[in-house]
């Protein structure tokens, strides 16, 4: 007890020698009374933030700073959930960076086959997948030893985070110190309030430069092709290689300058789509700099697509829906979305799991097209008609619902 009392106030000294400054200010800061105040009155607390208000770097630094500067450092540890290994990484690193040189080693990073965990456990903030963290209440379950689980992106819904949501409720009744921080962009919050008993909802405006959307008849008539030839039925949503290399060259020889972030539903989309790329000359030289991004390339080469190219050089990433949410490529000026991404089905008759090619959620297009207006205006062009986003289903599935348990 006398270590810890000792620990929080050399802590209180080394916040106020260092005093980390925030780079750069963003929507989150201005609510920062309001989280910190809403954590301390409620153990469960969901975070409504728009896409760009600084919800994945900003709060959980701010719960840590809370807990030191009020002489309660030492009994802080603070855990946040990401949905990919390359945003708990890539958010880490941004989060160190912006506490300084003095503190950065008061953060830390534990992803499948890499981990680089804080200094010190006490005044300590560790971002991590869902996965890693469901493998530590294994041995955890009522998570001794933490103040506070932060879970980014819960309006994802993929197994892993519901089932975590499950066990956190139990962890909630064992454990009497531990506080939850449900952080959401788009989704049904009040189903999610309702969960943990009706706790408070805080919404935190997000900030987004103006993105203009063109859908497939406009980028068609801009490309002075007829909308017939590509028009594909409402039901087939495997994307066209040969169009979608076409708008990026479109782009790249007529839009402003800036990078092009092109989401496809898969590996074999994205290599037909950098076959076509480069039968255009569209290949990595001094003019382009072609990145691949998928969950089966390691850390390291996931991390190229936040290098900035050279003077003159146009960034071209083709992605999956790896790239929709907590990462932020700063130089985004266009978004090509094909609409779709791969989801697992099964099918009970059968029994038999598959991943198909499906269209995504009206709430998938919202976070796409934001991607390209996190640090300036842009451009989204939706390769599908207006009238198929009509058709699409306001959110996506959970995927509890389409899976084998």
């Amino acid at each position: 007890e006398q270590r810890a009392h000792q620990l929080s106030h050399q802590l209180q000294q080394e916040w106020e020698t260092a005093k980390p400054g925030l780079c750069v200010e963003l929507p989150a800061d201005a609510h920062r009374q309001r989280v910190v105040s809403a954590v301390r009155s409620s153990r469960v607390v969901v975070i409504a933030g728009e896409t760009g208000c600084g919800k994945t770097t900003r709060i959980p630094r701010f719960l840590l700073e809370e807990q030191v500067r009020g002489g309660e450092g030492a009994w802080c540890n603070v855990l946040v959930t990401q949905p990919r290994r390359i945003s708990a990484v890539s958010v880490a690193q941004r989060v160190a960076y912006e506490m300084g040189p003095h503190l950065k080693h008061r953060v830390g990073y534990q992803v499948r086959l890499e981990s680089r965990p804080p200094e010190h456990s006490g005044g300590s903030m560790l971002f991590l997948t869902v996965g890693v963290l469901l493998r530590k209440l294994q041995s955890n379950p009522t998570l001794k030893g933490i103040s506070h689980v932060v879970v980014d992106e819960v309006h994802e819904r993929d197994v892993n985070t519901d089932l975590l949501l499950a066990l956190l409720r139990s962890s909630l009744d064992e454990n009497p110190d531990l506080r939850v921080v449900l952080m959401s962009a788009t989704g049904d919050n009040q189903r999610l309030a309702e969960y943990f008993g009706g706790c408070p909802i805080v919404k935190v405006p997000g900030f987004m430069h103006p993105v203009k959307d063109h859908y497939l008849e406009d980028v068609l008539r801009e490309m002075r092709r007829p909308l017939s030839r590509d028009k594909k039925g409402a039901d087939e949503a495997a994307p066209d290689p040969d169009l979608v290399a076409d708008v990026i060259e479109h782009i790249d020889k007529h839009g402003e300058p800036g990078a092009i972030l092109c989401f496809l539903p898969g590996w074999q989309d994205i290599r037909a789509v950098q076959d076509k790329l480069e039968a255009k000359r569209l290949t990595p030289s001094d003019s382009h700099m072609v990145l691949p991004l998928h969950s089966s390339l390691s850390v390291a080469d996931q991390q190229v697509v936040f290098q900035r190219p050279q003077v003159g050089q146009r960034k071209i990433v083709l992605a999956t829906n790896i790239a929709e949410t907590s990462i932020t490529i700063d130089d985004i000026v266009h978004v090509v979305d094909a609409g779709t991404h791969k989801e697992q089905n099964y099918d009970p008759r059968t029994k038999v799991s598959c991943l198909d090619t499906v269209w995504i959620s009206r709430s998938n297009v919202t976070q796409r097209k934001g991607r390209a207006g996190r640090c300036q205006p842009g451009r989204s062009y939706h390769l599908f008609p207006r009238q198929q986003l009509e058709t699409m289903t306001p959110f996506p599935v959970p995927e509890i619902l389409r899976t084998p348990l």
